[in-house]
């Protein structure tokens, strides 16, 4: 077989299979637990992912088991709650919609796009399983679609998240980004009624935003015992920046969690990175971040 004719041959079997797949029967992820067509389970990421904290990101995973002798998809919609087993937990929303392809009797593990829509209680973490809930509705589904519509999947998106669920102040909306940080702000303002900070009038004749630069430090360490663990990155007049972990039972193991650092979100300068377990200083490490 020729070179032309193995490159017909691969465009077709491509096409076929694009073409199977699109005639597949498509469940949303509650409605295949409802016709228990899968078993789900949630819970908090137990690796945390590149540019991610437990508070948004791929801050969440799905281990999904297709029970039947079908081949279908599952639909996760943007928007969609996730519910705690802990009430001292946060409740998390879906800020990116996927739809998985699966085989029969095939098992599928993925970590998804969410973030925290309780700023005041505790951050998912790897033991923490979750139940599927509602569909956000109104503002707060409109700011998840904006999340994932420009993949703003950081610390910046998270606050304006918070704005609308918890009545956050619109200034707590900052990043070296101008341009990301005016669009959630404007949403946020026209959500909430809230002004828009002055500073961003003259926004569209500002210069597109560099490229940011990025710093990841890793903070791994063992426990013989469950202990109640802050992980926190400090600015350096010692203010809290960022935090990866807040008032977390860790139960006892091997933790690691990659913490990362961008000028998307942050100033360039030096940065402090500690570790809290049982509200004393275990580890910490100052970190640079652009030059």
């Amino acid at each position: 077989m020729n070179v032309i004719k193995k490159v017909i041959v691969t465009i077709i079997t491509l096409s076929s299979i694009a073409t199977a797949h699109a005639k597949l029967p498509t469940y949303t992820l509650a409605n295949a637990i409802k016709k228990k067509l899968i078993e789900v389970k949630i819970s908090g990421a137990d690796v945390i992912q590149e540019n991610s904290s437990g508070h948004y990101g791929k801050c969440l995973q799905i281990e999904i088991t297709n029970l039947t002798t079908q081949r279908f998809k599952v639909k996760l919609i943007n928007g969609q709650q996730f519910e705690p087993g802990d009430s001292s937990i946060q409740n998390m929303m879906l800020t990116e919609g996927e739809i998985f392809v699966f085989s029969p009797k095939r098992y599928r593990k993925e970590y998804i796009n969410a973030m925290c829509v309780e700023k005041h209680d505790g951050a998912p973490y790897k033991n923490i399983s979750f139940t599927v809930g509602s569909i956000s509705e109104g503002h707060l589904l409109g700011i998840s679609q904006l999340v994932e519509k420009y993949k703003y999947f950081n610390s910046t998106a998270q606050n304006a998240v918070w704005c609308i669920s918890d009545g956050e102040d619109i200034n707590t909306i900052n990043s070296a980004d101008t341009l990301m940080q005016f669009r959630l702000q404007k949403f946020v303002s026209e959500a909430t009624g809230q002004p828009m900070p002055t500073r961003h009038v003259a926004i569209k004749r500002q210069r597109p935003a560099l490229r940011p630069s990025t710093n990841t430090v890793t903070f791994a360490w063992e426990t013989s015992k469950t202990h109640k663990t802050t992980l926190v990155v400090l600015d350096k007049n010692n203010k809290p920046v960022k935090e990866v972990l807040k008032d977390i039972m860790l139960p006892a193991g091997h933790h690691s969690y990659p913490i990362v650092l961008s000028t998307a979100d942050l100033p360039k300068g030096y940065y402090k990175v500690i570790l809290y377990i049982d509200n004393k200083i275990a580890m910490q490490r100052r970190v640079r971040l652009g030059r």
